[in-house]
């Protein structure tokens, strides 16, 4: 701990003005009972502890965390549920299409590892962007809010593609699954 600031004056122009000194110290846990001595002593001693200072920051940002984790949860379950929408809105046309992809001799299994690579692919694209768009957004916090040195975090760029694309992928295949076992001559009537 030291000052931000300074002013420098003439040798004893303030010579006649009572002083006032800083100074910071680190003082053991098991010590502190030597402070409020200190203070019956020095009663005009202004006394800044940090180490309450910075566990009061610490609750503070596990809170925030928790909170960003919390908005993170929902927004996942909405984006879960707006592609079960989609998927819903979609199904008619899907329905018709691998009615007649089948009646021209498509294997079931076919189909079914056509709509989920559809959604695989989509899911990981989706990862993708959400990995980019996170690591600029935390550049951004990282260069212009805390002055920190750049770091992406390039793990993430694997992960988020790989969790998006299984979601994803789970997503649809929950919504469509009845694609694959509905008999094409009664989707076709």
């Amino acid at each position: 701990m030291r000052p931000n600031f300074y002013f420098i004056f003439p040798p004893d122009s303030l010579s006649q003005y009572a002083g006032s000194y800083i100074t910071s110290f680190y003082l053991p846990p098991d010590k502190k009972p030597l402070l409020s001595e200190l203070l019956r002593q020095f009663p005009t001693f202004t006394l800044i502890e940090i180490d309450g200072i910075l566990k009061q920051m610490k609750t503070v940002i596990a809170q925030l965390s928790a909170a960003i984790g919390l908005v993170l949860a929902m927004v996942l379950v909405c984006a879960l549920l707006v592609t079960l929408a989609n998927v819903q809105a979609s199904l008619d046309s899907r329905l018709k299409e691998n009615a007649l992809l089948r009646t021209l001799g498509a294997s079931t299994s076919l189909i079914r590892s056509s709509l989920l690579a559809e959604f695989v692919v989509m899911g990981a694209m989706a990862g993708l962007l959400a990995a980019v768009g996170c690591n600029l957004t935390l550049s951004a916090v990282q260069l212009w809010v805390l002055d920190m040195p750049l770091v992406w975090h390039w793990p993430v760029f694997i992960a988020a593609p790989l969790f998006g694309g299984f979601l994803f992928a789970a997503t649809g295949w929950l919504g469509c699954r009845r694609v694959v076992s509905a008999p094409p001559m009664a989707i076709l009537r």
